[in-house]
């Protein structure tokens, strides 16, 4: 049986401390059930679609209660039994691919306009570096690539940029 996510244990223990509802669940010892030291115990019911990476689990755990708390707390009111306000997952896929995907848009697009912005060359390839090296943080954040895949989407992105580079160079010193 697979193990519950992260995301899910934290819910279930914040049910379990919600003090009106207190006297409806586990006692003596079958409340320790849900303790930190024995979430090795613990099953879920239903498998994860997959293992997310970095990005939706920080999208779940701190940019969506974010949100909640600045803009969403209007449209969207706690379930009154647990206090949980329920977001739908796909929704919540469907925000994450519009963002990768604006994001893998804009981001080439900006490094080129910067490029073509500096005149000295220096300078240009000293921004490759830069931009190489927040390609490859995104990458790592946003995607759950292997090293060797990153590590060749790192090296494409950089060689189109050199060649972006010496192909601009006389254009943009005028």
């Amino acid at each position: 049986m697979p193990q519950p996510t992260p995301w899910a244990i934290k819910n279930i223990r914040h049910i379990l401390n919600i003090p009106k509802h207190a006297v409806y669940y586990l006692r003596d010892t079958d409340a320790e059930s849900w303790d930190v030291e024995r979430e090795c115990d613990l099953m879920a019911l239903q498998r994860p679609e997959e293992e997310p990476d970095q990005f939706t689990k920080w999208t779940r755990a701190s940019l969506l209660p974010c949100l909640h708390k600045c803009f969403c707390w209007r449209v969207k009111t706690p379930d009154p039994e647990t206090e949980l306000v329920p977001y739908s997952e796909k929704r919540i896929h469907i925000f994450i691919t519009i963002f990768r995907s604006c994001l893998a848009t804009i981001f080439p697009a900006i490094t080129m306009i910067m490029l073509y912005a500096v005149s000295r060359m220096v300078l240009r390839l000293l921004l490759v570096l830069v931009f190489s090296a927040l390609f490859t943080a995104v990458i790592a954040f946003c995607t759950r690539a292997r090293a060797i895949e990153t590590f060749m989407a790192t090296a494409a992105f950089a060689a189109v940029q050199v060649v972006f580079v010496s192909a601009t160079s006389d254009t943009s010193s005028g």
